[in-house]
């Protein structure tokens, strides 16, 4: 990687907090997923307003922005290419903002697009990058990365105020050199990403979205649904309640019958 992860841009913490105190610092928080749709992107890039809150956002997954805070925190899964990215930072650098990018799945965002991790990110105007480890194998850690030194500033004493201080974190933060060094965060991350395009092959017309990480989103109606579920599996309900929507989300130690079970199911 281009910048070295070092303890100086090194932070562990929770996605939440960081988008919590991007907020509060007059950031543009991106959310990348593994939805990939011309209206999404759309709505992203026709955002003109110095702020904004996300209709209908409920739970504590959804950052809620305060009305006096010039940033808005977007929970729509895109994964955005170079050109796009690029986009929304002119958009943030019109508006006085900086660039926060939620890299929860990173890695996988990043193996499907096949690129150096510089074009979706500094090189396309992100300011900041949550480098997600946690969903691709690690045990709750996470990076921090800071592509400009200067907006480290506080961010330490943001951290505690925010209660991810941890005691002795150096030994969790440990893991993310075996993890970006050894190339781990990139197999994982393929391995989830190619067992997820065998449920979407199998999916087929009920496929809602283009498979693009470790997620396929599907449109299954409730009847379905419910013998999925009396089958065994488990998975996330989506959309409206009433949509019939489902979130199938693969994990980067998935067992292959599992895989192979659910796709013969949806067939």
């Amino acid at each position: 990687m281009k910048h070295r992860i070092t303890a100086s841009f090194l932070a562990l913490l929770a996605a939440g907090a960081l988008a919590a105190s991007a907020a509060a610092a007059g950031f543009i928080s991106v959310y990348r997923n593994s939805m990939d749709t011309a209206a999404q992107r759309g709505q992203i890039l026709k955002l003109s307003g110095r702020s904004c809150n996300r209709s209908g956002a409920n739970g504590t997954l959804h950052i809620e922005v305060g009305k006096l805070t010039p940033a808005c925190a977007f929970r729509t899964p895109v994964i955005g290419r170079d050109l796009e990215i690029a986009a929304i930072s002119q958009l943030a650098r019109d508006l006085g903002l900086k660039v926060h990018m939620d890299g929860a799945r990173f890695a996988n965002a990043l193996t499907f697009l096949d690129c150096h991790p510089g074009d979706v990110t500094w090189r396309a105007g992100v300011d900041v990058l949550s480098f997600g480890a946690t969903k691709n194998g690690a045990l709750a850690a996470e990076a921090v990365v800071f592509f400009d030194p200067d907006l480290v500033r506080d961010f330490e004493f943001r951290r505690k105020r925010a209660g991810h201080l941890l005691s002795k974190s150096r030994f969790v933060a440990a893991q993310l050199l075996a993890y970006v060094e050894t190339g781990v965060w990139q197999r994982n991350a393929r391995r989830a990403n190619d067992l997820a395009q065998r449920i979407g092959r199998a999916a087929g017309s009920a496929l809602l979205h283009a498979v693009e990480a470790n997620e396929v989103f599907v449109q299954l109606g409730d009847e379905r649904k419910a013998q999925l579920r009396n089958a065994g599996f488990e998975f996330y309900d989506w959309g409206p309640q009433t949509s019939g929507e489902a979130r199938f989300v693969v994990s980067w130690d998935q067992r292959e019958e599992d895989v192979e079970a659910l796709a013969n199911a949806l067939i």
